[in-house]
Formats: structure tokens, C-alpha cells, sequence
């Protein structure tokens, strides 16, 4: 894949939800895109869904149309909605760069002019995607999404976007890791309540640290 490849790194924007965690006891959990095996060590105070959370999951996936979720974790405490997912592109293939070479790609096209205004016009897009599928039960307004800057590990996304269902409006936070593990490309969303005083700066870690939290297994 060549540059072409760079205009939908920013497809990978999630829909934003909501859900009450349970701790579950385990430490990790495996996952495989196109035969490629990973493990994925959860961060610490997040958890993985119960049936029910699951459930809700499996629901949110469905609304976006254009990525894989591979891993969806909750904050562990009860009273804290935070969550991280792990994404990849349905439409993908092996990219031929190492990490270091995409984040200076990205980096290039997400400073670009047309890159910036490709994530605005993309967040917007995503939230109607979103509108059309929960059919009523929830509404997305307001979304704008932005680059944040690369270190080693990520290329970051920034994003902010309201959340609108029967219990009533919050607006929710995010900060999106890009990074290239084994070939794919995989996008690592943290999200948290504006509301709740959840910081930028604190997602942006968390997503660092669950992307650095998965690793490269041998292909299946």
C-alpha cells in the first residue's frame, strides 16, 4: 500500500457509548487480524466486559461500518465510564513500513491542510453513521477531531463529541492512537467524560499505554 493508504487512517474514529463496568479477573486477552495473532495486556484499572457489557459492545461495534473492533475495555470502577477500544480497518492489507516510517507519514498528512479538513469532514461523517444506525435511541452532535502530535510509539487524534440519549447529554472526550503492530494498522481510542474532568492529557497516556500494551505474536 502507498500513500493512497493515508487519507483513511482517519476513518478509524469509533462511536462514542456508554457503560457501567464490571472487574473481571484476567489480564490480557488474544486477537487475531487476517491470521496475524496479538495479545493485549489490559491497562491498569480497566477491565474486560461482562456479558451484558458485551452485549452493549457488539452493538457499538455495528455502528461503524468501516472498522474491525478487536477490544472493547471498561474503566473497572463502577462509577467511572471511561473506556478504550482497539480498532483496525475492515478494508486493510500488510503495510510494508515499520512504525517509525507511518508516524512520519502520518504526521505529514495529518498536518497537511487537506488532512486536517479530511478529520473534521470524517468526525462529522462518523457521528451520522452513527445517527442513521441507533435509529432514535441516541444522537452524536458537535464532533470535531484534530492531530495531537506522534512520539516513539502513536500518532495522536484528538476528538471531542456529544452524546445525546433518554438519560440526557454528556460530552465525551477522546484521544486516538495510530500505531503499526505486525503489519496493521491499528487505532487505539481512549475515551472519557468531559463531565467528569477527564483530561486530554490522561487519555492520550491511557491509549499510549494500552497500545504499548499489545503485543506481536507468531502468525498463525
Amino acid at each position: 500500500m502507498a500513500k493512497a493508504a493515508l487519507p483513511l487512517l482517519s476513518l478509524f474514529a469509533a462511536a462514542p457509548a456508554l457503560a457501567q463496568p464490571q472487574p473481571q479477573p484476567k489480564d490480557s486477552v488474544a486477537f487475531t487480524i487476517d491470521g496475524q495473532a496479538y495479545e493485549f495486556a489490559l491497562p491498569e484499572d480497566f477491565c474486560l466486559p461482562d456479558a451484558r457489557q458485551q452485549a452493549v459492545a457488539r452493538s457499538i461495534a455495528a455502528l461503524d461500518p468501516q472498522n474491525d473492533t478487536m477490544v472493547h475495555v471498561y474503566h473497572c470502577a463502577p462509577d467511572n465510564e471511561d473506556y478504550i477500544i482497539v480498532k483496525v480497518q475492515k478494508q486493510r492489507q500488510r503495510l510494508p513500513w515499520d512504525n517509525a516510517t507511518f508516524l512520519e507519514m502520518a504526521e505529514q498528512h495529518f498536518s497537511s491542510e487537506f488532512g486536517r479538513a479530511m478529520l473534521e469532514d470524517e468526525a462529522e461523517e462518523a457521528g451520522s453513521a452513527v445517527n442513521r444506525g441507533a435509529e432514535g435511541q441516541m444522537k452524536i452532535s458537535g464532533s470535531t477531531m484534530g492531530y495531537a502530535g506522534r512520539d516513539a510509539v502513536c500518532a495522536y487524534l484528538r476528538g471531542v463529541t456529544t452524546v445525546e440519549d433518554a438519560g440526557g447529554a454528556v460530552t465525551v472526550r477522546s484521544s486516538s492512537c495510530m500505531t503499526l503492530k505486525g503489519g496493521y494498522l491499528l487505532a487505539v481510542h481512549a475515551y472519557g467524560l468531559a463531565e467528569e474532568g477527564t483530561e486530554f492529557d490522561l487519555l492520550a497516556r491511557r491509549s499510549l499505554a494500552a497500545a504499548e500494551g499489545i503485543e506481536v505474536r507468531a502468525a498463525e
